[in-house]
């Protein structure tokens, strides 16, 4: 077992509440195959982006766009980066929506990746349009829920005390309370993540997602304080 998952399960068997927090400990349990997934030999950063690419040339080969720069032949090459820095142009965010993304924002599945894309992440504070919708695929939600457990799995290198493991986590982003748009739903990207936050960290995650899809920011940091454990 990870060192990290190790010390979770004693700060849980030394907790008083133990019989409340077994259950947290058993959800925890099923995340080693995951973690252990990222005990993987040393790449040099040139070789993971090669691997990363041909991964998302291979997802993407049969959507539009895959289609479009032909992605089949890029994987048949004996050079698919090279062939990929060739032919397809480097977009930004106006040329990538107005030629792809806004199909998939109208409800086309396919477009730049497998499936349809339930969730947008508005941006602000940009130039050019007031909000940009960029796609939220479930990859994409997967691969940020990997990452962040990767990140959880390096605390034992900075020697946390056990018993942090078992504390609550407070996180404070965008509202989850997301526009819904009939076929989609739109809002901030730390919102759409924080509607439904893994399993593993559910036990410990504060506010808690009832709180944190109050819209308004006043009401919301107002319940957070209404609702924080006396004596902080």
């Amino acid at each position: 077992m990870p060192l990290t998952l190790w010390r979770l399960e004693e700060a849980l068997k030394n907790n008083p509440n133990y019989t409340m927090t077994s259950v947290a400990s058993s959800l925890v349990k099923g995340g080693v195959k995951l973690v252990q997934q990222f005990d993987r030999p040393y790449l040099s950063p040139e070789a993971q982006q090669r691997n990363v690419l041909l991964q998302l040339l291979k997802k993407a080969e049969y959507t539009a766009f895959g289609k479009h720069y032909d992605f089949s032949q890029m994987l048949l090459h004996p050079d698919p980066l090279y062939l990929f820095q060739r032919e397809v142009p480097l977009h930004d965010y106006d040329k990538m929506f107005d030629e792809w993304w806004h199909r998939s924002l109208a409800g086309e599945p396919d477009v730049s990746w497998k499936g349809y894309v339930r969730h947008f992440a508005l941006s602000s504070g940009t130039a050019g349009a007031a909000s940009k919708y960029i796609p939220v695929t479930t990859d994409m939600t997967r691969a940020m829920r990997q990452s962040a457990l990767r990140m959880f799995s390096c605390l034992p290198k900075y020697d946390v005390p056990a018993h942090l493991y078992i504390k609550d986590w407070l996180m404070i982003g965008g509202s989850a309370s997301l526009q819904n748009l009939g076929h989609c739903y739109a809002g901030d990207l730390s919102g759409i993540n924080a509607r439904r936050p893994p399993i593993w960290i559910r036990r410990f995650y504060k506010p808690g997602t009832a709180i944190a899809r109050i819209p308004n920011w006043d009401e919301r940091t107002q319940a957070i304080v209404a609702n924080a454990p006396s004596g902080m």
